[in-house]
């Protein structure tokens, strides 16, 4: 796992913490109705955040190694 991947992590578990914590406060249908929605795009958030990532690493796989310098 990347740094970069990891942080998203955190970012998806905080982001869903707080749709639950806004259900919790405000009771009511409104909330209820939202928070799908919400937790929704978030996970579409994340897939494209992941897919990005896989781009990017297949992308850097792709490249040939880079030369060693040598020194005297």
């Amino acid at each position: 796992m990347t740094t970069f991947e990891f942080f998203f992590d955190l970012v998806y578990v905080f982001a869903l913490t707080q749709v639950t914590a806004c259900m919790a406060h405000q009771l009511g249908w409104a909330p209820a109705a939202a928070a799908p929605w919400a937790v929704a795009a978030l996970a579409g958030a994340v897939t494209v955040l992941a897919a990005v990532a896989a781009a990017e690493t297949w992308r850097y796989a792709a490249l040939p190694p880079p030369a060693t310098l040598k020194t005297a």
